[in-house]
């Protein structure tokens, strides 16, 4: 196949919306997990409480995906990085004009860092200005565990305190070490990484033919392993390479089709690969013993991947793999993914994931708390005077009023301070590219193919 037609590319455009839909779930189902970890952390664990003989129902595979199992849906945002930086120099290859796709890459690959790093700053300012305000006071003395437990350190004096907001966005990109302002950005330097690993192959793979480029791309999606656990992280190398093969095939599906038993096929092997998909995505990262169903599993890949510390994480990875995998084989699930709601949630899904943190040590926290009085709470250690969590209706109602203002805010976010990073970003680009009578393809912010945008902010 060594064209596409301009039908064919606005409908590979068209049916890869999926991916926007696939994000505001991920984004919202990493908050859920930082949720459990802040008012129920027995459903981190497969089972069982000191006094339960039977795991809980979200405790059980798949299910436990809502509320507990953020690493599962952090590899599919690092799936869908790979995909949409993808997407758009591969379809320009596959129509020939390869010179447009490396000028694309080559801005792409510039933008893109401004891209994350920009947003990622000014989360960290607003963290940083809840700090120095007071907001974060309850939740440093709050029953609930992960918001008690990344609140900054106190810092008495105010140069020392401007001086530790530039050394946590330094840390943001930094190995070993993860901003004390705002803990789920320890992803964003592997959201960069996954995406530098993207452009460098494309530029390397552009001009083969596709056949040869998917061949050469599964080596070093297999090879990435090794790369990975040298950098640290097992998340980045195998998880943004599939997301590349998953472009070349979405490309070509429309072609694919046509073919009546392609699609026979298709339809009977997409729901179990999209179970078995869901279940290895449920794998704990500890206690996996615990429980019949993901020792079995551990034991079975365990051998696959002998190298690594944490083969769980490995197991997870798979799972959203192939979960990206069987949606891009359905149409049927694709439709379900661009859903209205889903893709405006995919819209506002960046500022989700950046500023749910600060959301729940500052609001959150203070509809739990405020009015409490503090009482001796056993720890692991002694009893400490923390704030208790309450009951079960103030606790709904607070969570009730903390969505509310996190979608309001995140797309308040979405709709006035993107727009500021991408005229930055194109400002940059301006100044700093040489004059080569090309137009931006945008993919700084969005890849546009066909009249179709793909956002890129976090993948």
């Amino acid at each position: 196949m060594k064209g596409l037609t301009i039908t064919t590319r606005q409908t590979a455009a068209r049916d890869s919306a999926w991916a926007d839909g696939l994000r505001g779930v991920a984004a919202v189902f990493v908050m859920a997990s930082h949720m459990c970890l802040t008012l129920d952390r027995r459903f981190v664990n497969p089972c069982c409480g000191p006094d339960e003989r039977t795991p809980l129902l979200f405790q059980r595979p798949i299910l436990r995906l809502a509320i507990s199992s953020g690493q599962a849906w952090v590899s599919i945002f690092i799936i869908l990085s790979g995909f949409v930086n993808s997407l758009k120099p591969i379809t320009l290859a596959r129509s020939g004009d390869t010179t447009g796709a490396l000028q694309g890459i080559a801005r792409s690959a510039f933008g893109r860092s401004f891209r994350l790093f920009l947003p990622a700053a000014a989360a960290t300012l607003v963290s940083w200005t809840f700090e120095q305000t007071g907001l974060y006071s309850y939740a440093r003395r709050g029953e609930a565990y992960w918001t008690r437990e990344t609140v900054p350190p106190t810092i008495d004096s105010f140069p020392a305190r401007i001086w530790d907001f530039f050394v946590a966005i330094w840390k943001t990109w930094s190995f070993n070490a993860e901003n004390h302002y705002d803990q789920p950005q320890w992803a964003m330097k592997y959201l960069l990484e996954g995406s530098m690993f993207v452009f460098v192959v494309l530029v390397m793979t552009i001009r083969l033919h596709s056949r040869w480029r998917i061949a050469t791309i599964c080596v070093l999606s297999w090879v990435s392993q090794d790369w990975s656990q040298r950098l640290g992280d097992p998340l980045v190398g195998m998880n943004v390479f599939v997301g590349v093969i998953l472009a070349e095939l979405s490309i070509i599906m429309p072609i694919l089709n046509y073919s009546a038993g392609f699609r026979t096929a298709a339809t009977l092997i997409t729901m179990p690969l999209a179970l078995l998909a869901l279940v290895l995505m449920s794998m704990p990262m500890d206690n996996y013993r615990s429980t019949k169903w993901s020792g079995t599993i551990m034991d079975f890949f365990r051998p696959l991947f002998p190298q690594y510390t944490e083969p769980p994480r490995q197991v997870i990875s798979l799972g959203a793999q192939l979960f990206c995998l069987s949606v891009v084989l359905s149409p049927f699930v694709r439709r379900i993914f661009t859903w209205g709601p889903l893709l405006w949630l995919g819209k506002v899904s960046f500022a989700i994931y950046l500023l749910h943190g600060p959301l729940m040590r500052s609001v959150l926290s203070w509809c739990l708390y405020f009015g409490s009085t503090p009482l001796e709470i056993p720890s692991e250690v002694s009893a400490v005077l923390l704030y208790p969590l309450p009951g079960g209706f103030r606790m709904t109602m607070s969570l009730m009023v903390f969505l509310v203002v996190l979608g309001g805010v995140a797309h308040l976010w979405t709709s006035k301070m993107e727009p500021v990073f991408a005229k930055m970003t194109k400002k940059a680009e301006d100044l700093m590219f040489a004059n080569d009578n090309t137009t931006s393809p945008r993919s700084a912010g969005s890849a546009s193919l066909g009249g179709m945008k793909l956002k890129t902010d976090i993948v």
